[in-house]
């Protein structure tokens, strides 16, 4: 009886934490969602600054400040201080400010944040008169007297950040018809039409996984896609920002590689409900190509509800990536064991070492 208890409870725990890291992802989801709608509604002036204001502090240097021979530093999430009496080659920080009281041979760069020069500060020591030495994005600059400053100053208003989140991200969830015209939306529609074709015809086997992934465990599949969407993607992305390398490969994984999965997944998803919404005496249920193209238009149609047509895209794309994963891992699950039960039958002939029958004399 016991042992019954345990298969049972085995075959339970999959699911169970399944549902929890489902139910957590989706929690997450929500909160970042609602976060993200809430600042793009309001024009903040300095939104960098803000966005980065919790973020962890990464400090990256080509040499020490204050070394004979000067050095870069960048500041991520905190602020870059050049201290009296240190040098320093070039500055950046990114959502902090940058605060000088010593010499800056180069440039100082402050994006989300303010540059602040002390009245022993030097800047530009090594530059020309007509060369750019301080450069703010979303920030001021402020100047103690006796502050020097060689070469010119950019000032880069964070207000334009503010328009383009309001009217690129607010209005089109808000009102998505005074933002896009009828002839717009119809447009797109053809578009995600012709989409779903070509991927159906390029990748119908791995359509069909997702699709059944999405049936069987769907909450699963919901809790993976907003893990990776949410934390996965932006953390890795932020980890290779730092580096050239991690640039290089990070242009092309957000330019071509996670578009198409992203493509493939999201078709998956039109597909089942192509499928939900064709009656299951239609003989066209089974046709891949028909409920792709089905389950797209419907989903460009709701797509246009005020808010709520935007939260149920986002969602529907998180099930789909979180669906993808799923299906390529029970591949390669099942890759892996297929050598292992190939081996376990013996080839015809032969027996067990040590059990081949012995000539009769």
């Amino acid at each position: 009886m016991s042992s019954n208890r345990a298969v049972k409870h085995d075959r339970m725990t999959p699911r169970r934490r399944g549902g929890r890291v489902a139910v957590a992802t989706l929690a997450l989801a929500v909160i970042i969602l609602t976060g993200g709608i809430w600042s793009a509604s309001a024009q903040a002036r300095a939104p960098l600054a803000t966005a980065f204001a919790g973020a962890p502090a990464v400090t990256v240097h080509s040499a020490p400040v204050g070394s004979s021979d000067g050095g870069v530093t960048v500041k991520l999430g905190s602020d870059a201080i050049v201290r009296q009496g240190e040098k320093a080659d070039s500055v950046v920080a990114v959502g902090g400010n940058v605060i000088v009281y010593g010499t800056v041979a180069h440039t100082v760069v402050a994006i989300g944040g303010d540059v602040q020069l002390k009245s022993t500060a030097v800047v530009g020591s090594t530059m020309g008169s007509n060369d750019t030495s301080i450069v703010t994005i979303g920030g001021d600059v402020s100047m103690e007297p006796g502050a020097v400053v060689i070469g010119k100053t950019t000032e880069i208003s964070g207000n334009w950040f503010g328009t383009v989140l309001s009217r690129g991200v607010w209005r089109p969830i808000v009102h998505p018809f005074r933002v896009y015209s009828v002839v717009g939306w119809f447009a797109q529609t053809i578009m995600f039409a012709l989409v779903a074709l070509i991927v159906v015809a390029v990748a119908p086997r791995q359509v069909r996984a997702i699709k059944d992934q999405i049936k069987r465990r769907p909450l699963p599949a919901l809790g993976w896609g907003a893990l990776t969407t949410l934390i996965v993607v932006p953390v890795t992305s932020i980890i290779l920002l730092i580096t050239i390398i991690g640039i290089l490969l990070l242009i092309p994984a957000w330019f071509i590689v996670l578009p198409i999965i992203g493509l493939l997944c999201f078709v998956g998803v039109a597909s089942l409900i192509g499928e939900m919404v064709i009656s299951s005496k239609d003989t066209t249920r089974d046709n891949l190509m028909v409920t792709a193209v089905l389950g797209m238009l419907l989903i460009s149609i709701v797509r246009f509800l005020p808010i709520a047509g935007f939260i149920l895209f986002i969602a529907l794309g998180m099930v789909g990536i979180g669906a993808g994963l799923l299906a390529w891992d029970e591949w390669r699950r099942a890759r892996k064991s297929a050598p292992a039960i190939g081996a376990a039958a013996p080839p015809p002939g032969e027996g067990p070492q040590g059990d081949e029958p012995k000539p009769q004399t």
